[in-house]
């Protein structure tokens, strides 16, 4: 977890319980049939700190109990079901919890009682996950703060927490969700998003020089500075530029030679390794939004549903998603170059 600071110190971090509890939760997720890490049995610790007597294993498995392993066999099957017009398939135990709301709704007094039960028993249980949580998660803010604030207070470097106290956001829902890195790869990736904006900020302005009419006439950015500006919305937001700092990146680079401009320009895409020419030019605008229009349109299709993620991850043939990509080509492709 520690990384290194802009100074080069090797950063400090957490120690560490809480910052291992908490990016368990992140990775692992706590609910119903998945408990917080610490409150699991722990590898070495006895399951019988008492003592009492254990019950003795017989040494079957579950190849010697035929009912059994049919029982386990039945509730990872998927059953058919017809609600209107749809037909669906969804899990065993999915099915048996329709069956009895169905019931209980119908009024069985039995089945009433069970769904009742049920519900207060899943409902009390996803609450005590839930305050664990965002106690872990406001414990986790207080203790990286204030240590960052007392570093600053004495005149110190303030130590570096992965992730970032700011990051951490109590969400009273899913309890805290985490909107930066959270481990050194992550830290990693988002140094080079932030370069990469840097770098297509660069980019507009000579576009700008090479040729004057890259942006629209009304002063709507040119199409490296559109993505320069949609990559910092993608950023925690400790790390976006205000239209300010926009600005004076901009003016920085409109005061430099032409010939400087290239050859800062031309190392700055080697060190993120894009091996492009001297005098490489972004896409126009037009073609820029289409480009991004499909990225936008695609995160969204993944999340209603249009292409189906499963299929996507197993690499299975999907002739949604074909059907998808081939329409925006063929707009990216339309736009003017």
């Amino acid at each position: 977890m520690a990384d290194r600071d802009e100074s080069g110190k090797k950063a400090k971090t957490l120690s560490n319980e809480a910052v291992g509890r908490m990016k368990a939760d992140v990775a692992y997720g706590v609910g119903y049939g998945k408990p917080p890490e610490h409150s699991r049995f722990q590898k070495g610790t006895s399951g019988n700190p008492s003592g009492g007597p254990r019950a003795k294993s017989t040494d079957l498995s579950p190849a010697d109990l035929p009912t059994y392993r049919a029982i386990l066999e039945g509730m990872q099957r998927t059953v058919r079901i017809r609600e209107g017009d749809t037909v669906s398939e969804i899990s065993t135990p999915q099915a048996l919890v329709r069956a009895l709301n169905a019931s209980a709704l119908k009024g069985d007094p039995r089945s009433l009682r069970l769904a009742l039960q049920l519900a207060q028993a899943t409902e009390r249980q996803e609450a005590i996950y839930l305050r664990e949580k965002i106690e872990l998660a406001k414990n986790y803010k207080e203790m990286t703060s204030s240590a960052m604030h007392t570093a600053l207070a004495a005149g110190k470097e303030p130590p570096f927490f992965l992730p970032h106290p700011d990051d951490v956001v109590i969400d009273e829902r899913v309890g805290f969700r985490v909107v930066g890195p959270v481990d050194e790869n992550e830290q990693k990736k988002l140094e080079e998003h932030l370069r990469f904006r840097d770098v297509l900020i660069m980019q507009d302005e000579l576009d700008r020089r090479l040729a004057p009419t890259v942006g629209h006439p009304s002063g709507q950015p040119g199409g490296a500075l559109l993505f320069a500006i949609a990559l910092d919305q993608l950023v925690p937001k400790r790390f976006r530029l205000s239209d300010t700092e926009f600005t004076n990146r901009m003016l920085r680079y409109e005061t430099c030679a032409k010939r400087a401009l290239l050859k800062e320009l031309y190392r700055a895409w080697q060190s993120l390794g894009y091996n492009l020419p001297r005098g490489y030019r972004f896409h126009n605008v037009e073609r820029a939004r289409e480009i991004l229009g499909f990225g936008i349109d695609l995160a969204m299709a993944f999340n209603d549903g249009r292409i189906d993620v499963d299929k996507v991850s197993r690499a299975e043939p999907d002739g949604a998603l074909e059907h998808f990509v081939d329409h925006w080509i063929d707009r990216i492709n339309a736009a003017p170059r």
